[in-house]
């Protein structure tokens, strides 16, 4: 289990690995994006030794820097691994009207080997 409250720069982000479920909400520039999301990577990384047959991710974005979008490429990738042992869904919400999260989201599911759903929200 990982719990990280978000801030004013950086999501929120739950990651219940007796369930399979991860979840990063809201706004995500922190100062150091690679320092920031460090332990979520250490936490995935454990995570795919032993995955649930079921992992489903929920991005809910308003918006996110370059910076933080390189670390959500690598925690792709490591998803992405998880191929074999766990069924996995990305479910990528963004905002009525906000063509750039969903145009990200669309960029991610051209990119990966992983199933994305676009889902929008108002």
């Amino acid at each position: 289990m990982l719990n990280i409250t978000s801030t004013t720069t950086s999501p929120e982000i739950n990651f219940d690995t007796s369930k399979g479920v991860l979840i990063i909400k809201g706004r995500s520039y922190p100062e150091n994006a690679q320092e920031f999301y460090q332990e979520l990577v250490k936490k995935i990384e454990e995570y795919t030794h032993s995955p649930c047959p079921k992992t489903s991710v929920h991005i809910s974005l308003v918006y996110f820097n370059t910076a933080s979008s390189k670390v959500f490429l690598d925690i792709f990738h490591q998803l992405e691994s998880l191929r074999s042992k766990s069924m996995i869904a990305i479910n990528w919400y963004y905002e009525k009207g906000d063509e750039d999260m969903l145009e990200a989201g669309k960029d991610y599911s051209e990119m990966l080997n992983l199933p994305f759903e676009m889902i929008e929200i108002d």
